[in-house]
Parts: C-alpha cells; structure tokens; sequence
C-alpha cells in the first residue's frame, strides 16, 4: 500500500473519523483502542497500541501510532449499523501535527489519513453525512 507525508501546510485541518456509539452514549473507536472514549473539545495525540488482525502503522520512525482519519464521510466498506444493533457515527475533528496519507480504494474512501493529534468537534448529522457522501460518488464518478 503506497504512503505519502504530506505536510500540515498543505492538508485539509478538518477530518472525520467513524466511531461506535456505546450503551453508555459515548463514542469510542472502531477497532484499536476501543475502550477510550472521545472527549469533544479536548486534544487527543495519538498512541501506538498493536492489535492483533491489524497491520501495524505509524506516522514515522518507531512506534507512534496514529488516529486514522478519512477527508470525507465515505467509507462504504463499514457498516453504519452492525446486525448486533452496534451503531456507528461519524465524527468531525480539527487535526493537529504531522499526517500520513495512504492511498485506498474509492469505495473505502479513497485516500485515509492517520493524524498526530484530533480534537472532536461534533457528531456529524446524518443529512451532513449523506450529502459529503454524495458529492463524494458524484465527483468520482460512482452512481449516486
């Protein structure tokens, strides 16, 4: 899978993440780190927590981790809702620091991100979601 540095200069500073809606009403990651709750407002710098099933990435030299991050809402290969009732909400975050980009698929969103540092800013409604993810499919040719 190719990776690209690209600088803070030069990168959208709003990204958005996919997150699980807990019983508890907090929202926690989907995969890695999944018992750490987001807190909105506050600055969250990244760690390196190896998982089993998961290729490890960093954003540079040794273990530093990363918070993966996509430019849009799309990422057509997670469910919103998963068959257990599990439900997953999109996240805006203002990023901060270094970023690395790696080149996926259009149909899980094209390029990810993984960020230094994300401070969550809101849930992003569902009628948000839906239009990001319209133009998202229109300007890369998908059906609508």
């Amino acid at each position: 899978m190719e990776t690209e540095a690209i600088t803070s200069a030069n990168a959208p500073r709003t990204v958005y993440k996919l997150v699980r809606q807990g019983k508890d009403g907090n929202l926690y990651p989907l995969f890695i780190g999944k018992d750490k709750p987001f807190r909105f407002g506050e600055r969250m710098d990244c760690e390196f927590i190896p998982t089993k099933g998961f290729a490890p990435r960093s954003l540079g030299e040794g273990n530093i981790g990363g918070w993966h991050c996509c430019f849009t809402c799309f990422a057509e290969h997670l469910k919103e809702t998963k068959k257990d009732g599990e439900k997953r909400v999109w996240i805006e975050c203002d990023r901060e620091g270094e970023i690395r980009t790696y080149k996926r698929s259009l149909m899980q969103g094209g390029d990810w991100i993984l960020c230094e540092t994300i401070i969550p800013r809101r849930v992003v409604p569902w009628d948000e979601v839906r239009e990001m993810q319209r133009k998202f499919r229109e300007a890369h040719g998908m059906s609508v």
